[in-house]
């Protein structure tokens, strides 16, 4: 936006570099028809449960969030409860098809009947169903086993697997409660954390420096590098790649594979749109005032939505923005890894 990245789309090979990437997690990288980094390492949100409580209790892991919902009160009633992320309302917004922004990437969008759903069902996590609000070590409690089952990221999957080792073989892995689409799929839209590599605009050196980016992002660059860091250093180390191929070479246990690839291809990443940061705080107020105050969930968007739309009005006219459009990528179809096993 301040013309300080270099666009990397006139690149030759550029269109052959970008097939390397699950596409809805490349998005935030996009922007005004340009595109400005190339996935380097990603996380990922998967749901861990506890499989020897959940066995005890005669629940299985839930499939979308009415299963959800049905098996809160069995947990309720041992005295156990279930982890979400508090701050986590792109997941909830983006499996209703309620995507915060216009196509354009000029409006806000967060009033719509899709977007006061998610809210509604977001915030009543921790109203209706008396999820806890703040769960500062979900790892120690999942190990405690009083919070058998939670949402929770790649890290806290490497740590499950290095340091917890009493409960190995007791704990698994599946993707995170979707929403049941009339035809039958479920879907599990979820934003993917990603570290990326870019050009600086100024560089003396662009050309150079690409060439290294299409070497470094490349299938067998990635599957090397990740193999020598887990196999110098340990599992502690996995370099968990963006590059769809080279995140296959990685020894991880085949159920847990299966679980990450599903989740994977539902990736689909915020873009980032003049005002953008604004939509975090404004979303952060909007739970509060609802949660903690009381405050409708519709009129608590409203003011959300006021909010934020008159940042992005500010920063339009900051950079000279007027009408036309951004040309937001619009992801529509999950990722198809090919074969069977999607």
């Amino acid at each position: 936006m301040r013309n300080a990245a270099q666009d990397l789309s006139g690149y030759p090979g550029f269109g052959d570099v970008m097939k390397r990437f699950i596409p809805g997690a490349a998005r935030a990288l996009s922007y005004d028809g340009g595109t400005y980094g190339l996935p380097e390492v990603q996380n990922f949100q998967l749901l861990f449960y506890r499989t020897d409580i959940l066995d005890r209790l005669g629940l299985k892991a839930p499939d979308t969030w009415e299963d959800v919902f049905d098996m809160l009160p069995t947990l309720q009633e041992n005295g156990m409860t279930m982890n979400v992320p508090k701050g986590d309302f792109a997941t909830f917004f983006l499996e209703n098809g309620a995507d915060p922004y216009s196509a354009d990437g000029l409006k806000a969008n967060l009033g719509s009947p899709q977007g006061q759903q998610a809210f509604k069902q977001w915030t009543e996590m921790f109203t209706k169903y008396n999820l806890p609000i703040d769960i500062p070590a979900f790892f120690q409690h999942f190990r405690d086993g009083d919070i058998p089952i939670g949402i929770a990221d790649f890290n806290t999957y490497v740590q499950l697997l290095v340091a917890a080792p009493e409960i190995t073989g007791h704990w698994a892995t599946a993707p995170l409660p979707g929403i049941r689409q009339a035809d039958g799929e479920v879907a599990r839209w979820s934003p993917q954390g990603l570290s990326t590599a870019m050009i600086m605009k100024k560089s003396g050196r662009k050309d150079a420096a690409w060439e290294f980016l299409k070497w470094w992002t490349s299938d067998e660059v990635q599957a090397q590098y990740a193999s020598d860091m887990e196999s110098f250093y340990g599992l502690e180390y996995r370099w968990n790649t963006a590059n769809v191929e080279a995140m296959k070479s990685l020894s991880w246990p085949g159920a847990d594979l299966m679980a990450i690839r599903e989740q994977s291809r539902w990736a689909k990443n915020m873009p980032n749109v003049p005002g953008y940061y604004f939509l975090g705080r404004e979303m952060e107020f909007a739970w509060n005032r609802t949660v903690f105050d009381g405050i409708p969930a519709k009129e608590s968007l409203e003011q959300a939505q006021l909010s934020l739309q008159r940042e992005m009005n500010r920063r339009q006219k900051d950079f000279g923005i007027a009408g036309g459009s951004l040309g937001v990528p619009q992801i529509g179809k999950p990722y198809d890894w090919g074969g069977t096993d999607k």
